[in-house]
């Protein structure tokens, strides 16, 4: 983290002196001479590594970005496919236990459609005013209490 970290500070504090500093100055001094402003002072080879290592270090930061990249996409798609399974998994899931309780429900309204009633309508209201009457007798001759 921190190798990124002082890459990316490194690039922008290159990128920012070129594209935001004063107008620089640039002249070559040969040992023993003075120089015409103050400033710092770098060998041919120096600014010639300085330079160098600003685009390697924007390649090497390009290519870290897309390798990132490209993982952290792979991870999401794994992760989606991974989400989409469960969801085949539960969709099919529901549609067997549906297909089940359709077919547990469709068994016993056949068997309720093929039993006949032993006990007609006619003889169940009968029974529940003869239960009536005999309750209110009942009650009666207990509020008497004869």
């Amino acid at each position: 983290m921190w190798n990124k970290f002082i890459k990316i500070f490194l690039i922008l504090i290159l990128s920012s002196a070129t594209a935001y500093g004063a107008d620089g100055k640039f002249t070559f001094v040969q040992e023993g001479n003075q120089v015409p402003f103050t400033g710092t002072l770098f060998s041919p080879d120096a600014t010639a590594k300085i330079l160098t290592d600003y685009e390697f270090l924007k390649e090497d930061y390009d290519l870290e970005l897309a390798y990132r990249l490209a993982v952290q996409k792979e991870e999401y798609d794994f992760e989606v496919e991974q989400l989409n399974i469960t969801i085949r998994f539960q969709k099919e899931h529901y549609e067997s236990s549906l297909a089940i309780y359709d077919a547990q429900v469709e068994d016993l309204r056949k068997i309720i459609a093929k039993k006949p009633s032993k006990v007609s309508t006619g003889l169940i209201i009968a029974g529940g005013f003869v239960a009536g009457i005999l309750t209110s007798v009942a009650i009666v001759y207990a509020v008497d209490g004869k």
